[in-house]
């Protein structure tokens, strides 16, 4: 499982130019969340939000599982500790504290910024196509005529 630092992931998100000036904090929180869920379908994934006041309840969009905390960076800190089974392959954040805190538990902390980053790099390599198939070899009677064009040599007995 890939556990995000929901906000932390969000703010990077908008600082790499993605944020509409008109749009409200739930907004850009549903614009990371389709986004999210368009590049990482099949896998599995947790977004942790700080709440703030009232908890919106936690839902699903498709792989990707939403959870609403008062303190994110304590619950990321919490599962990771708890994670008997090592179910969590790899923390999203930036948040130095954080990344220093989870990295003692020998799980892979990946900054905000280099998650995205990978995110684009796949989309473009996938969105490129695949690459031109090798062409067939050729056939004997096209290494007799090649043989014939560009050597003094018999062409080579069957």
């Amino acid at each position: 499982m890939i556990l995000i630092d929901g906000y932390n992931l969000m703010m990077t998100y908008d600082a790499q130019g993605r944020k509409c000036p008109n749009k409200s904090f739930e907004q850009r929180r549903e614009a990371l969340l389709h986004y999210l869920s368009n590049h990482l379908e099949g896998r599995s994934v947790k977004l942790v939000f700080d709440a703030g006041g009232e908890m919106p309840h936690g839902e699903n969009r498709g792989d990707i599982r939403l959870k609403f905390v008062n303190n994110a960076d304590q619950a990321i800190l919490d599962e990771v500790a708890n994670d008997k089974d090592k179910e969590i392959h790899t923390v999203v954040t930036s948040d130095e504290k954080l990344r220093q805190s989870v990295e003692q538990f020998k799980v892979r902390v990946v900054r905000s910024e280099k998650f995205l980053a990978d995110i684009q790099d796949k989309a473009a390599r996938s969105s490129a196509g695949p690459e031109d198939p090798k062409p067939p070899p050729p056939s004997d009677a096209e290494v007799r005529d090649w043989v014939k064009r560009f050597t003094d040599a018999p062409p080579p007995e069957d």
